[in-house]
Order: structure tokens, then C-alpha cells, then sequence
């Protein structure tokens, strides 16, 4: 019977679209949600296994399990029915737009390590659930259209009682189950008996299929297959395909060992190998010299405001005097008219004096009036000299200004011819530099030095530039390099120090990650985020300070920092991404501030010396549990 359903045939609250596949114990289905309108994926039962209890216990378990391990990694189960009436079950499932590894690596290169740590990163939830897959296979690990990686299928996983009890399991004694090309030598001799470490080696044999082109392992039937597991080794990596590199062909080989005890032991320390691999405006302004011709009108305005006022003065004056002197004059006129008249008598000389009286105290009111207008024009000259003398010492600043920028200048002038100077030096050793000569594209392994400047002029060091280099201890950076990109110092295990400038505004992922002996670093002001594993393992750094310009600190940003005693989180930080502290066994106490809104799981996993840790009021304790806290770590909210 290869469809239990046509297209069209309902099922229940969903209308089939079509099959999307079938396998021993039933067929998986693409439906539509009649009421939501939303696509699924439905896992129906056979008929034929219904009947058989086994199948049927299995059938359940899996929709239990899938239910119990919740991830983005994992594809969602939505429902269950077990409906004996209507003589078959189901399992809801998320529909996921995509396509297998085992459909994609028809098509070519794939993304391997990056898929295979997002895989373990799911693994390792679902172990934390006390979980053990079984059936770890390009078939069942799906990559969706937005590029994220699914694991699917839960059929055959084994539950490990966290107790310590008995695992939970239908597997009878001594057999095997799953996919023998990719099953591990102990799960190939007795299924019931395997741990997390099975599903590392399967793991490992897909990685080497998706590295190679072909499985590990094949064979005319599943017992020849399972015989070459127990006893013969795969071909070399190496051998298939020379452009592996020796360190990813070791890991390979790492996690297909025969012996589980010699293998990762566990999806943590599988991470910790993984994330060692690499995955796939200046504001105008007034130019010296326009600020220079400025001050200089602005000198000759105030130098012919001064002259108006002098003109004005001088001119008041001249026309004060002849008023004066006329005035007088007539006065004087009068007088003599009057004291030559015949008529000329006392009452007359009366009026006459009374005239007299009068025009003196109006010549006082003049004279008061102009001193005053004289002091005024004091006023406005020392107010203009004053701004006169200002403009000049201004002039002088500006100029002294304009001097300092001068030389400024011709010193970055000099710098830049320096920084070409070298750069062409250093591409005569095997450095390589973009076209135009302000990239660092990378940096040759084989140079026996142990320091090295990065010349002036540079702007970005791209993607892995010095990535696994073993020699350098110290690296200058220029003032002028504004962007480090991901990967660009990881394992550089004897790098102790190395300066970050004012003018490196992005650092990308895991930039220093595997930095092994790097002790001191700062971190600059124009930095805004903390990415993802941009500290990772890096083993010998005790302390950091985290500047107030941050606001974000990524995923794993300092996992495996096993000696990290002390840090600070400023209040611009609101956001804290999952693993961000894990494996900190030093640090003892920390300080989450108030900014903080989002706390991502298990962030202080294995902390094991946590012992204080202060926290806003509004996480709640579901929060906390989330975190990975040890026991003995006491929790004070503010």
C-alpha cells in the first residue's frame, strides 16, 4: 500500500495537498488547516502497524519526545491523535519549506561545519532533556529557505531517566536500530546501550559524508554495512578530498572513533571544537582656510564700524559748536541792539535778562546733553576696540589653529606615505592587501615573526586574516582601521595583547576566539555590540570592562573564558544572548543591571564557582531556571 490518502481526502481539520513521503512505520503528508488556512505536515501510522503494539508504543513515544524538546532547531510537533475508532493515528508536525542534506548533497557544497554545529546545538538541547537520538542522518537533518538548519525525526530515540534509572526504550536486548552506515560500532552491537556519544559519531560519519561526497561506510545488505563499522576504518578525508584541512579531517576522524571514550564526550565540548572552525561617513565641517576669511571680514566690519562712530562723533561736534557759536552771536546782537536803543529802559533790561537766563540754562541742557552723547560714543569705541582686540586674538588662536592643523597634516601625509611604503614591503613577504591598498586580506602563516604593525591607511581586516596563526604575540592596530571582521584573530594562541583604537566601530563574530594566551584587551568606545563567540575559549583573560557604548553581548560571546574573576556589564546593555558566560568556572559573583530586558538560556551554564548573582526584580524565577545557575548560587533581586 504505498498512499494511505489521496489528495484532496481530508483528515479530520486538515485537507491533503499531497505525500510527501512514506517509510516502515507510515507515510508523512502535506495539509492545509481548513479553519486556519496554514500549511502542516501530518505523520500518519499504517494500518498494518496499528495492529502491532510495538510500532504503536513507538508511534506514541515519538510524538511524546518531539513534544517534550521544544528548540529552533528541531522541527515542532503541533498535535497528536491516537483515534482507534477511525483505525489509524497521527502526528502534527510544522511544515518545513525545504530540503534534506541527503537532497542537497546531490546539489553540491554545502556549508558543513556550520551545519553541523547547528545540528549539535539542537543535540545538545535534546541531551539536556535526557535524549539520545539514534538516527542521526543526512535524511533527517533539514535545511529550511531561510537557510535554518531542522532535525526531524524522533521515532527511535531513547529517553535516559535523569535519575539515573532506567532508560525508556521498546529495544530489545543486543539489537540494533537506526541506519547502520551512520550508527556508531556500539549501537550496531546493542542499541539499548548507547549515550550521547552515538549520536556524536553519527554526527561525525555525516559530516564526512557532507565534507567527501560519500557515505563512510557501504556495503550489498545492512550486516556487511554493520560489519565494516565494528572493524574497518573509513578512507582518509585527506585522501578524497585534499582541500579539507588537516585540523577539520582530525575532527572528523575525532568523532567516528571506534571507542566512545575517545571521542568529544559530550555536545558542549563537540561546540567548543566546532566553533574553532570558520563559518560560512565623516561630518562636514569648515575647511581652516574659509574660517580664515571669515574672521578676516568680520575684523573689517568691526574696523568700519569703529570709523563710522568716529565720523558720526566728529560730525555731532562740529555741528554743536556752530550751533553754539551762532546762538551766541545773535545773543550778543540783541544785546548791543537793545542797549544802543534810545528807548532802552529798565523794564527792558529786565526782559533782556531774563532772555539771558534762558538761553544759558538752555546752553547747560546742550552741554549736558552732548557730554552725555560723548560718553556714549566713549562707551561704543572701548566696546569696538574690545571686540577689535577679541577678533585679533581670535585671529591669532586661528591661525595657531590653522598652523597646528598644518602640521597635522603633512605628519598624515607622512604616515600614509609610510603605511604604502610598508605595505608594498610587506607584500614582497606574502602579506596579502586589496587592490587599492587599505584592506588587510590576510596574513601567511609561515613568517617567523612575532610582533607585527599593521601599516597606516588600512581601513578593514577582513574575514580570517590571521586566523591560526602561532607566532605572533603582539599586533598593532592603526587609527585608522575602522572594522574587524569575523574570524580575523582566531586561534592565535600566543597572542597576548593587542590594541583596539577609538576608530574600530564593528568587531565580527568570534574575531578572537581561541585566543588561548590573550591576557589583556580593551575594548573601545565605538564599539556597540558584543557578538556572537567574540571571546571564546579565551582561557587566560581574567577581567574585562565592557564600555557604556554597548548594548548587546551575543550568543557564547565568552564562553570557555575559564579564568574570566571579574566583569562588568554597564547600563547600556539590554540584551543577553545564550551561552553568553558558559563554562566561566572563575567567575564568582556578577551584577546584571536594570537596562537589561532579555537573558537568553542557559547563559551561566557551568559556572560552577558562581556564588552571588543580582538581578532586576522583574525576571521571575521560570527566567532563572533557564540561566543554568549552580545550586549554591544565592539569587538577591533589587
Amino acid at each position: 500500500m504505498s498512499f494511505l490518502f489521496q489528495e484532496g481526502e481530508r483528515i479530520d481539520k486538515y485537507i491533503v495537498e499531497r505525500c510527501l513521503g512514506t517509510g516502515g512505520m507510515g507515510a508523512v503528508y502535506l495539509v492545509r488547516h481548513i479553519q486556519l488556512n496554514a500549511l502542516r505536515a501530518i505523520k500518519v501510522l499504517h494500518p498494518e502497524a496499528e495492529d502491532d503494539p510495538e510500532f504503536r508504543e513507538r508511534f506514541i513515544r515519538e510524538a511524546k519526545f518531539a513534544a517534550k524538546v521544544q528548540h529552533p532547531n528541531i522541527v515542532s510537533v503541533l498535535d497528536v491523535e491516537l483515534n482507534s475508532t477511525t483505525n489509524f493515528s497521527y502526528i502534527v508536525m510544522e511544515y518545513i519549506e525545504g530540503h534534506t542534506i541527503e537532497q542537497l548533497l546531490k546539489a553540491g557544497a554545502l556549508q558543513a561545519v556550520f551545519i553541523v554545529r547547528e545540528t549539535a546545538r539542537a543535540l545538545a538541547f535534546v541531551a539536556e532533556s535526557g535524549i539520545v537520538h539514534r538516527d542521526i542522518k543526512p535524511a533527517n537533518i533539514m535545511i529550511t529557505k531561510e537557510g535554518q538548519v531542522k532535525v526531524a525525526d524522533l521515532g527511535i530515540a531513547k529517553y535516559l531517566d535523569p535519575a539515573g534509572g532506567q532508560s525508556h526504550t521498546l529495544t530489545l536486548e543486543n539489537t540494533m536500530i537506526g541506519t547502520p552506515a551512520y550508527a556508531s560500532p556500539e549501537q550496531c552491537r546493542d542499541a539499548r546501550s548507547v549515550d550521547i556519544r552515538s549520536d556524536i559519531y553519527s554526527l561525525g560519519a555525516t559530516l564526512y559524508e557532507m565534507l567527501s561526497g560519500v557515505c563512510p561506510f557501504s556495503g550489498t545488505n545492512a550486516f556487511d554495512i554493520m560489519a565494516k563499522v565494528l572493524r574497518m576504518e573509513p578512507p582518509p578525508l585527506l585522501q578524497l578530498k585534499p582541500e579539507i584541512t588537516p585540523e577539520l579531517a582530525d575532527l572528523v576522524h575525532k568523532m567516528m572513533q571506534k571507542d566512545p571514550a575517545k571521542r568529544p564526550q559530550d555536545m558542549l565540548d563537540l561546540l567548543e571544537l566546532l566553533n574553532l572552525f570558520e563559518l560560512p561617513d565623516k561630518d562636514t565641517e569648515m575647511t581652516p582656510m574659509l574660517k580664515k576669511l571669515l574672521e578676516q571680514k568680520a575684523e573689517e566690519l568691526a574696523q568700519t564700524r569703529v570709523s563710522e562712530i568716529l565720523q558720526t562723533t566728529r560730525k555731532s561736534r562740529r555741528i554743536k559748536f556752530f550751533f553754539i557759536a551762532s546762538m551766541t552771536v545773535i545773543l550778543l546782537a540783541i544785546i548791543l541792539v537793545l542797549w544802543l536803543s534810545p528807548g532802552a529802559d529798565g523794564e527792558t533790561t529786565a526782559q533782556l535778562k531774563q532772555e539771558l537766563q534762558l538761553q544759558e540754562e538752555q546752553q547747560k541742557k546742550l552741554e549736558k546733553k552732548e557730554k552725555k552723547q560723548l560718553e556714549e560714543l566713549a562707551r561704543k569705541k572701548a566696546e569696538a576696540e574690545e571686540q577689535q582686540k577679541k577678533l585679533k586674538e581670535e585671529k591669532l588662536a586661528l591661525q595657531k589653529k590653522l598652523d597646528e592643523s598644518n602640521v597635522a597634516d603633512e605628519q598624515l601625509k607622512l604616515k600614509i606615505a609610510e603605511g604604502r611604503k610598508k605595505i608594498e614591503e610587506d607584500k614582497k613577504r606574502g602579506i596579502k592587501f586589496n587592490s587599492s591598498g587599505t584592506v588587510l586580506v590576510s596574513y601567511p602563516k609561515n613568517l617567523p615573526e612575532s610582533s607585527y604593525e599593521i601599516p597606516y591607511g588600512i581601513t578593514s581586516i577582513t574575514e580570517g586574516a590571521f586566523l591560526k596563526n602561532h607566532t605572533l604575540k603582539h599586533i598593532k592596530i592603526p587609527e585608522t582601521v575602522t572594522k574587524i571582521e569575523s574570524y580575523a584573530f582566531n586561534q592565535c594562541f600566543k597572542l597576548t595583547d593587542i590594541n583596539i583604537p577609538n576608530s574600530v566601530k564593528k568587531i565580527g563574530t568570534a574575531a578572537f576566539g581561541g585566543c588561548y594566551n590573550l591576557k589583556r584587551i580593551e575594548i573601545p568606545n565605538s564599539v556597540t555590540q558584543i557578538g556572537s563567540s567574540l571571546f571564546f575559549a579565551c582561557v587566560k583573560l581574567e577581567s574585562i570592562k565592557i564600555p557604556n557604548t554597548v548594548t548587546k553581548i551575543g550568543a557564547e560571546a565568552f564562553t570557555g573564558c575559564s579564568n574570566l574573576k571579574r566583569i562588568e556589564i554597564p547600563n547600556s546593555v539590554t540584551s543577553i544572548g545564550g551561552y553568553a558566560f558558559s563554562n566561566c568556572k572563575s567567575l564568582t559573583s556578577i551584577n546584571i543591571p536594570d537596562s537589561v530586558t532579555n537573558i537568553q538560556e542557559r547563559v551561566f551554564l557551568k559556572c560552577i564557582n558562581l556564588k552571588k548573582i543580582r538581578i532586576p526584580k522583574r525576571f521571575t524565577d521560570k527566567q532563572i531556571e533557564t540561566w543554568e545557575l549552580p545550586r549554591a548560587c544565592e539569587v538577591e533581586r533589587y
